[in-house]
């Protein structure tokens, strides 16, 4: 494994100077769990938050406080996370940071929640309750929308944990659903090469939904479609992933 693994902490002992840990609860599922409980309660200027699935690992907190020590105009970043559990061996997600609005909305990113760290100013808004699966990624996109900078922090900070009852393996579906209503708000507000690049992204995975449930002449225009109003993604992973669904036909039931 790519670092050790911490014990799971409840409540840390605030003796750190820079980031209190108060306020992470048994389990996150409530928004006012980080939205009230956590801000009213965490002291430092630092926040992040975990579910009780995941784990920060040991040195953690010191990287995160000595990069924002060191670089006070920073504002947020992210660190590197190991996905562990569910049967599966252990893997180092290197974080790719989402750079814009519409790096985001484009699902181009790869940066999983656990490894995130802000400034308190930067959350001073909360998350979005309408999002019970998407509230960070709406959080990143409204944040990068304004003009916000997120930060890779190179140093594997967190541990995020697969289960079979996690919502991600276990409603994934509703992920999917989520995403794709925040990105029809978010899509208007952007303009040129990134609006384009958004509802390209809308339509591919429009187009592989279509291939799999058999609509192969959907598909196919979603598809083309996509590919006439952004070209450039023509060399990109997901225009070829939608192009190989599309021959292979619909998903075995």
């Amino acid at each position: 494994m790519a670092a050790e693994i911490a014990k799971p902490v409840a409540v840390a002992d605030g003796t750190d100077p820079a980031i209190s840990a108060r306020g992470l609860v048994r389990k996150f599922g409530a928004f006012t769990a980080v939205n009230d409980v956590s801000f009213s309660v965490a002291r430092g200027e630092i926040f992040g938050f975990l579910n009780s699935d995941d784990l920060y690992l040991p040195g953690t907190f010191a990287a995160v406080a000595e990069h924002f020590g060191n670089h006070p105009e920073s504002e947020w970043v992210c660190g590197d996370t190991v996905m562990f559990g569910n049967e599966q061996e252990e893997v180092l997600i290197s974080a790719n940071v989402p750079k814009s609005a519409a790096h985001a909305l484009s699902w181009a990113y790869k940066a999983p929640q656990p490894g995130m760290f802000w400034k308190r100013e930067l959350l001073r808004e909360g998350f979005d309750d309408r999002w019970r699966y998407c509230f960070d990624h709406e959080l990143y996109v409204r944040l990068l929308h304004a003009g916000h900078k997120c930060e890779h922090l190179p140093v594997t900070l967190a541990a995020y944990r697969l289960h079979p009852a996690s919502k991600t393996i276990a409603e994934g579906d509703l992920f999917d659903r989520d995403f794709d209503q925040i990105a029809e708000i978010y899509e208007p507000r952007l303009e040129g090469t990134a609006r384009r690049w958004c509802a390209a992204t809308r339509l591919l995975r429009q187009s592989f939904a279509a291939s799999r449930a058999g609509r192969r002449g959907q598909a196919t225009r979603d598809l083309l479609h996509a590919f006439l109003i952004h070209p450039e993604g023509i060399s990109g992973r997901n225009f070829w992933g939608c192009f190989r669904q599309l021959l292979r036909g619909s998903a075995p039931t």
